[in-house]
């Protein structure tokens, strides 16, 4: 993790990319056989959320780095010093879940994973969202 001077306009641009992509995910949230593409967008709201969070606090993952998506989840997970813990765990088994998708050896998603993980992201972007004042 890299020590960068904080940033509310790039952690800003950050969030309504995470925002614009979760709204997404959540139109088609019930759309039958594409579940884990909805997954992996959630995901993808939840990093760059995340991201958003580092950008705040003066830090970023450089994006060449070994298991960068963990680094950002964790990294941001510490910043937030205890907040939303339980979703900090989720969000890393999220993570490893996603990249059976990507990378083979799928696996289904469940409705009530689904649903959990709209609930997380919802949670973390709105968190987000009152600490950079959007």
């Amino acid at each position: 993790m890299d020590k960068i001077t904080p940033s509310a306009k790039d952690a800003k641009y950050k969030l309504e990319k995470a925002f614009r992509i979760y709204n997404y995910a959540k139109k088609n949230l019930h759309m039958a056989g594409d579940e884990d593409i909805v997954y992996s967008n959630i995901y993808d709201a939840i990093r760059i959320g995340c991201e958003a969070i580092l950008l705040l606090k003066g830090y970023r993952i450089k994006s060449s780095s070994n298991a960068h998506h963990y680094e950002v989840i964790n990294s941001a997970k510490e910043l937030m010093a205890g907040e939303l813990a339980n979703e900090f765990i989720r969000f890393q088994q999220m993570r490893k879940k996603r990249n059976k998708f990507e990378y083979g050896d799928l696996e289904s998603i469940s409705a009530a994973e689904l649903e959990q993980s709209v609930a997380d992201a919802d949670a973390l972007l709105k968190r987000i969202d009152d600490l950079a004042g959007v």
